[in-house]
């Protein structure tokens, strides 16, 4: 039997999902799997994996990763490179490089490992930055949420269509009180609209109280709520109509890929990774908006409300027209993708056949 294990931060992040995807595609196949925490975990992250998971301490790590086979890495660590080269020195490694991570030191540190990027912009990215033939042989693989596919068709209610907005603690430090004038300008524009705002952390004493006004102002059409799970964020996905990703930035974009497979159509930025499997009018609605770069490289939105309001503005007056015509097309797509994750990564471990 093959020995997986899973190297990643334990978070509430979008590294974290993907990992556990993996982690959930591993066991799929018959493999032992370690899902190895490096980093401080956080709790309710996943209803399995919180009682499965270990953290990789100093005295631990050696005896997590001995006998190991495969390993896949989310988080680029030398010391623990080298500790599992030692305990388990036939096993194969693979890095997940995210946008967040391209740093010079990580691009300098990829001798070793099979490097399978989860889009192809970051395929070529990193091909431009090292200028190195060699490159050429890292793959890549759209990610897979994990969710089996729905079908759905037209609004969930005919007298109003609903919009959920996850807004992790990132949202909510970087642009959070501009999600919330964007909320307002909408529900102040359509009364058939309503916004259901998931917070993943508490709010400054000052935007709470506009919180506070925001909900007395709009009553039975605004309701603000901090998730329990990122279980439950699924839930809320299928009982609303549109997903809107306020985030300016994405790593591997399987936020968005677990609302598409709960049947709910996403509204995000023309930003890579999204722009791999976000249409407009086919899967989603696309926000355009001038692209920037952070330190590292990674592209990140510049967001403008008129932008924004026009966007969520054609998603409410698409009514279940515009709904059912992105629902159509999502549940096809995306059990065709789930498929395709499961293939690439069978023949990357030697699981399953490649005919």
């Amino acid at each position: 039997m093959y020995t997986l294990g899973i190297c990643a931060p334990y978070r509430r992040s979008e590294i974290t999902l993907a990992a556990i995807r993996l982690a959930d595609l591993g066991r799929e196949l018959a493999m032992d799997v370690r899902f190895l925490s490096v980093g401080s975990p956080q709790k309710n992250v996943d209803h399995i994996w919180d009682h499965r998971f270990r953290r990789v301490e100093s005295g631990d790590a050696y005896r997590l990763l001995h006998g190991c086979t495969h390993i896949v890495w989310f988080i680029h660590d030398d010391d623990l490179h080298k500790k599992s080269r030692l305990v388990s020195p036939k096993a194969r490694h693979w890095f997940v490089p995210s946008w967040h991570q391209l740093s010079a030191q990580v691009l300098g540190g990829l001798d070793g490992y099979s490097v399978v990027c989860p889009s192809r912009v970051i395929k070529a990215e990193i091909a431009e930055r090292l200028q190195d033939d060699s490159q050429s042989a890292a793959t890549w693989c759209l990610w897979d949420s994990g969710l089996d596919a729905v079908s759905r068709e037209g609004l969930c209610r005919s007298d109003e269509v609903a919009i959920y907005v996850p807004m992790s603690s990132r949202v909510i430090d970087e642009c959070g009180f501009f999600v919330l004038a964007v909320v307002r300008d909408v529900l102040e524009l359509f009364p058939e609209v309503r916004f259901t705002l998931d917070f993943g952390k508490s709010w400054p004493r000052r935007d709470r109280k506009y919180i506070q006004k925001l909900l007395a102002t709009h009553v039975d059409r605004l309701v603000c709520l901090y998730s329990s799970s990122l279980l439950s964020q699924c839930l809320k996905m299928h009982a609303h109509d549109w997903t809107w990703l306020p985030d300016t930035r994405a790593d591997i974009g399987i936020m968005a890929q677990r609302s598409l497979a709960c049947g709910t159509p996403v509204i995000t930025y023309d930003i890579s990774p999204y722009q791999e499997f976000v249409s407009d009018e086919v899967t989603g609605l696309t926000i355009k908006c001038e692209l920037f770069s952070n330190r590292v490289g990674a592209p990140v939105a510049g967001p403008n409300l008129v932008s924004i309001v026009n966007t969520i503005t054609k998603a409410i007056t698409g009514q279940s027209e515009l709904v059912s015509k992105c629902q159509k097309k999502i549940w096809k797509r995306e059990s065709q993708h789930m498929k395709a994750f499961r293939l690439f990564w069978g023949k990357e471990w030697d699981v399953l056949s490649s005919k």
